[in-house]
Protein backbone atom coordinates (compact mmCIF):
# COMPACT_ATOMS: atom_id res chain seq x y z
CA UNK A 1 0.00 0.00 0.00
CA UNK A 2 2.83 2.38 0.86
CA UNK A 3 4.58 1.68 -2.48
CA UNK A 4 1.32 2.38 -4.35
CA UNK A 5 0.89 5.64 -2.42
CA UNK A 6 4.46 6.68 -3.27
CA UNK A 7 3.89 5.93 -6.98
CA UNK A 8 0.68 8.02 -6.93
CA UNK A 9 2.46 10.90 -5.18
CA UNK A 10 5.29 10.75 -7.73
CA UNK A 11 2.81 10.74 -10.62
CA UNK A 12 0.93 13.69 -9.16
CA UNK A 13 4.18 15.64 -8.71
CA UNK A 14 4.98 15.05 -12.40
CA UNK A 15 1.46 16.08 -13.46
CA UNK A 16 1.58 19.31 -11.47
CA UNK A 17 5.15 20.05 -12.62
CA UNK A 18 3.85 19.85 -16.21
CA UNK A 19 0.90 22.04 -15.26
CA UNK A 20 3.26 24.62 -13.75
CA UNK A 21 5.44 24.62 -16.87
CA UNK A 22 2.39 25.13 -19.08
CA UNK A 23 1.17 27.95 -16.86
CA UNK A 24 4.56 29.64 -17.07
CA UNK A 25 4.34 29.45 -20.85
CA UNK A 26 0.82 30.85 -20.69
CA UNK A 27 1.97 33.83 -18.65
CA UNK A 28 4.67 34.54 -21.23
CA UNK A 29 2.25 34.31 -24.15
CA UNK A 30 -0.40 36.75 -22.88
CA UNK A 31 0.86 39.53 -25.16
CA UNK A 32 0.99 37.22 -28.17
CA UNK A 33 -2.58 36.01 -27.58
CA UNK A 34 -3.77 39.58 -27.16
CA UNK A 35 -2.13 40.61 -30.43
CA UNK A 36 -3.77 37.64 -32.19
CA UNK A 37 -7.20 38.50 -30.75
CA UNK A 38 -7.57 35.18 -28.93
CA UNK A 39 -9.28 34.97 -25.53
CA UNK A 40 -6.86 35.08 -22.63
CA UNK A 41 -6.81 34.85 -18.86
CA UNK A 42 -6.09 37.86 -16.71
CA UNK A 43 -2.56 38.25 -15.34
CA UNK A 44 -4.03 38.27 -11.81
CA UNK A 45 -5.67 34.88 -12.39
CA UNK A 46 -2.44 33.44 -13.78
CA UNK A 47 -0.39 34.74 -10.83
CA UNK A 48 -2.80 33.25 -8.28
CA UNK A 49 -2.94 29.99 -10.23
CA UNK A 50 0.85 29.71 -10.13
CA UNK A 51 0.76 29.79 -6.32
CA UNK A 52 -2.22 27.40 -6.21
CA UNK A 53 -0.40 24.87 -8.40
CA UNK A 54 2.62 24.94 -6.11
CA UNK A 55 0.32 24.37 -3.13
CA UNK A 56 -1.49 21.49 -4.87
CA UNK A 57 1.80 19.85 -5.87
CA UNK A 58 2.85 20.04 -2.21
CA UNK A 59 -0.58 18.64 -1.21
CA UNK A 60 -1.56 21.85 0.63
CA UNK A 61 -5.17 21.88 -0.52
CA UNK A 62 -7.01 24.10 1.97
CA UNK A 63 -6.66 27.45 0.14
CA UNK A 64 -5.52 26.17 -3.26
CA UNK A 65 -8.75 24.34 -4.11
CA UNK A 66 -10.82 27.41 -3.22
CA UNK A 67 -8.61 29.64 -5.41
CA UNK A 68 -8.84 27.27 -8.38
CA UNK A 69 -12.62 26.89 -8.00
CA UNK A 70 -13.15 30.66 -7.67
CA UNK A 71 -11.13 31.48 -10.78
CA UNK A 72 -12.71 28.60 -12.73
CA UNK A 73 -16.14 30.03 -11.86
CA UNK A 74 -15.00 33.45 -13.08
CA UNK A 75 -14.08 31.96 -16.47
CA UNK A 76 -10.28 31.69 -16.12
CA UNK A 77 -9.40 28.98 -18.65
CA UNK A 78 -6.25 27.82 -16.86
CA UNK A 79 -8.23 27.48 -13.61
CA UNK A 80 -10.90 25.47 -15.44
CA UNK A 81 -8.21 23.25 -16.93
CA UNK A 82 -6.55 22.64 -13.55
CA UNK A 83 -9.91 22.04 -11.86
CA UNK A 84 -10.67 19.44 -14.55
CA UNK A 85 -7.29 17.84 -13.93
CA UNK A 86 -7.96 17.85 -10.18
CA UNK A 87 -11.28 16.00 -10.74
CA UNK A 88 -9.62 13.44 -13.02
CA UNK A 89 -6.74 12.81 -10.60
CA UNK A 90 -8.86 13.08 -7.41
CA UNK A 91 -6.29 15.61 -6.24
CA UNK A 92 -7.77 17.79 -3.50
CA UNK A 93 -11.34 17.03 -4.63
CA UNK A 94 -13.32 13.79 -4.99
CA UNK A 95 -12.73 12.07 -8.33
CA UNK A 96 -15.40 12.98 -10.89
CA UNK A 97 -14.29 11.84 -14.34
CA UNK A 98 -17.35 13.22 -16.13
CA UNK A 99 -16.92 16.68 -14.62
CA UNK A 100 -13.13 16.70 -15.10
CA UNK A 101 -13.17 15.57 -18.72
CA UNK A 102 -16.12 17.87 -19.42
CA UNK A 103 -14.13 20.90 -18.28
CA UNK A 104 -11.05 19.91 -20.29
CA UNK A 105 -13.10 19.01 -23.40
CA UNK A 106 -14.95 22.33 -23.27
CA UNK A 107 -11.65 24.21 -23.23
CA UNK A 108 -10.18 22.06 -26.00
CA UNK A 109 -13.21 22.84 -28.13
CA UNK A 110 -12.54 26.55 -27.55
CA UNK A 111 -8.99 26.19 -28.97
CA UNK A 112 -7.02 26.02 -25.70
CA UNK A 113 -3.85 24.16 -26.66
CA UNK A 114 -3.09 23.16 -23.06
CA UNK A 115 -6.48 21.41 -22.83
CA UNK A 116 -5.90 19.69 -26.19
CA UNK A 117 -2.55 18.44 -24.91
CA UNK A 118 -4.11 17.15 -21.67
CA UNK A 119 -6.85 15.32 -23.61
CA UNK A 120 -4.10 13.56 -25.52
CA UNK A 121 -2.41 12.61 -22.25
CA UNK A 122 -5.69 11.31 -20.79
CA UNK A 123 -6.24 9.09 -23.85
CA UNK A 124 -2.61 7.95 -23.91
CA UNK A 125 -2.59 6.86 -20.27
CA UNK A 126 -6.21 5.73 -19.97
CA UNK A 127 -7.08 8.24 -17.24
CA UNK A 128 -10.88 8.32 -16.75
CA UNK A 129 -11.31 6.70 -20.17
CA UNK A 130 -10.07 3.74 -22.14
CA UNK A 131 -6.47 3.89 -23.27
CA UNK A 132 -6.52 4.90 -26.94
CA UNK A 133 -3.22 5.79 -28.63
CA UNK A 134 -4.95 6.81 -31.90
CA UNK A 135 -7.16 9.29 -30.00
CA UNK A 136 -4.09 10.52 -28.12
CA UNK A 137 -2.30 10.99 -31.45
CA UNK A 138 -5.35 12.91 -32.76
CA UNK A 139 -5.34 15.34 -29.82
CA UNK A 140 -1.56 15.77 -30.03
CA UNK A 141 -1.97 16.59 -33.75
CA UNK A 142 -4.67 19.15 -32.92
CA UNK A 143 -2.58 20.77 -30.18
CA UNK A 144 0.55 20.71 -32.36
CA UNK A 145 -1.26 22.64 -35.09
CA UNK A 146 -2.44 25.38 -32.71
CA UNK A 147 -1.87 28.80 -34.31
CA UNK A 148 0.25 30.17 -31.44
CA UNK A 149 3.66 28.83 -30.53
CA UNK A 150 3.53 27.71 -26.90
CA UNK A 151 5.05 25.11 -24.59
CA UNK A 152 1.99 22.90 -25.06
CA UNK A 153 2.28 23.13 -28.86
CA UNK A 154 5.95 22.12 -28.73
CA UNK A 155 5.21 19.26 -26.30
CA UNK A 156 2.30 18.08 -28.46
CA UNK A 157 4.47 18.10 -31.57
CA UNK A 158 7.08 15.91 -29.82
CA UNK A 159 4.44 13.55 -28.41
CA UNK A 160 2.76 13.24 -31.82
CA UNK A 161 6.05 12.27 -33.44
CA UNK A 162 6.71 9.79 -30.62
CA UNK A 163 3.28 8.16 -31.04
CA UNK A 164 3.89 7.68 -34.77
CA UNK A 165 6.41 4.98 -33.90
CA UNK A 166 3.68 3.04 -32.05
CA UNK A 167 0.99 3.26 -34.73
CA UNK A 168 0.44 1.63 -38.10
CA UNK A 169 0.13 3.79 -41.22
CA UNK A 170 -3.64 3.21 -41.17
CA UNK A 171 -3.89 4.35 -37.54
CA UNK A 172 -1.81 7.46 -38.30
CA UNK A 173 -4.10 8.27 -41.23
CA UNK A 174 -7.17 7.80 -38.98
CA UNK A 175 -5.69 10.08 -36.33
CA UNK A 176 -4.71 12.75 -38.86
CA UNK A 177 -8.13 12.57 -40.53
CA UNK A 178 -9.85 12.96 -37.14
CA UNK A 179 -7.65 15.97 -36.31
CA UNK A 180 -8.36 17.59 -39.68
CA UNK A 181 -12.08 16.87 -39.21
CA UNK A 182 -11.98 18.50 -35.79
CA UNK A 183 -10.39 21.68 -37.20
CA UNK A 184 -12.80 21.78 -40.17
CA UNK A 185 -15.79 21.48 -37.86
CA UNK A 186 -14.59 24.54 -35.93
CA UNK A 187 -13.95 26.71 -39.02
CA UNK A 188 -17.30 26.42 -40.80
Amino acid sequence: MCEQSNRRAGRLRRVWALAGALLAGCILSVQVANAAGLPQDSPACLREMEVAIQDIAAQRYDNAVAVVQRHAGEGCAQAQLFLGLMYVEADGVPQDCAKGIGLVQSLADRFYGDAQLFLGRLHEHGRCRNKDIVAAYQWYAIAASHPLESPSRVAARDLRINKQTLLSDTEIERGDAAAIGWWKSRWK
